[in-house]
């Protein structure tokens, strides 16, 4: 789900939009082209017929993606107040064009984009990561997904690609060490670059390393080590 937040000041009428990554910005513009309309939330009155200029991120993305269009209409509701927009032709077919380029992982447009399993229960290890992660912009960026247990992790292992997986081996439902089994004996994924995390000490290495994990970083995790085993695990 995208977050989105004005960049600039209300009178400048633009709006920044972040989103996760480049995944949740085609999926939710495949509808935007189909009907020249989108809404974005925001604190901000616009009047109808105002323009507003929208500036569309994520990580990875060299620039913004910016792209022109009109306020037609309002939705003032007290969770998600904003604008509802619509794009002129112009605009529809350049947004259409970047979409298509987004889709190629042109890299004129995107840097390398590394699919992250995060699989954490606790959220500030988690934030920590993810924050880590995220401030790697130089060659590299990651589109990061996450669970807080096993079961949900495996669910995600078995319907989505990802390039690395970040496992705890203390987890809720399902154990780390058995996620690391079962993603490498039942779903196949012999390759999938693993880094395991535990405050467990040695018997969670033995147990993580057992099971098929490429690396092993004991809790209290520092940054800095991740960020680096991340870059040599994507590397090879």
């Amino acid at each position: 789900m995208a977050t989105r937040k004005e960049s600039e000041p209300p009178d400048a009428h633009a709006l920044r939009v972040d989103f996760d990554g480049s995944d949740d910005l085609v999926a939710e513009f495949d509808h935007t082209l189909s009907s020249g309309r989108a809404f974005f939330a925001t604190d901000h009155a616009y009047g109808e017929g105002a323009k507003v200029r929208l500036l569309f991120t994520f990580a990875g993305l060299r620039s913004p993606i910016v792209v022109d269009a009109v306020v037609v209409g309002e939705r003032v509701e007290a969770s998600e107040p904003g604008v509802v927009v619509e794009l002129e032709e112009k605009a529809r077919a350049a947004l259409a064009e970047m979409i298509e380029r987004l889709r190629r992982r042109d890299p004129a447009l995107v840097r390398r984009v590394l699919r992250v399993l995060l699989v954490e229960d606790n959220h500030h290890v988690a934030d920590l990561i993810k924050g880590g992660l995220r401030t790697v912009t130089d060659d590299l960026s990651f589109e990061l997904a996450t669970a807080a247990d096993g079961r949900e992790a495996l669910r995600l292992l078995s319907s989505k690609p990802f390039d690395l997986a970040i496992v705890d081996i203390y987890l809720p439902v399902v154990d780390g060490a058995e996620v690391i089994r079962r993603a490498r004996t039942e779903l196949s994924l012999g390759r999938l670059p693993i880094l395991a995390v535990s405050a467990g000490g040695q018997s969670a290495r033995e147990a993580a390393v057992t099971a098929g994990a490429s690396e092993f970083v004991d809790k209290p995790v520092r940054l800095r080590q991740v960020v680096e085993l991340v870059r040599k695990l994507c590397a090879a």
